[in-house]
């Protein structure tokens, strides 16, 4: 249990830093999951800009948690 908390901590630390990083450096527009989100709710990616960064937080947060507990175990 404690492999995968250390997973998921090290998840939401590598996706604050690489969202703080992309706002620095980025383009400016709407994460790549406004899209994703665009097909099934309609309208343009960039109208969907808040709930495209909270998906796009998630899925990050659990895909390196659970690859960050597959390096640690």
């Amino acid at each position: 249990m404690a492999s995968i908390t250390a997973g998921l901590v090290g998840g939401l630390l590598a996706t604050i830093v690489m969202t703080a990083v992309m706002m620095m450096v980025g383009d400016g527009g709407s994460p790549p999951t406004a899209a994703l989100v665009e097909k099934f709710a309609g309208g343009e990616p960039n109208d969907h800009a808040t709930p495209g960064m909270i998906l796009h937080r998630v899925y990050a947060v659990v895909l390196v948690g659970f690859l960050g507990t597959g390096i640690l175990a």
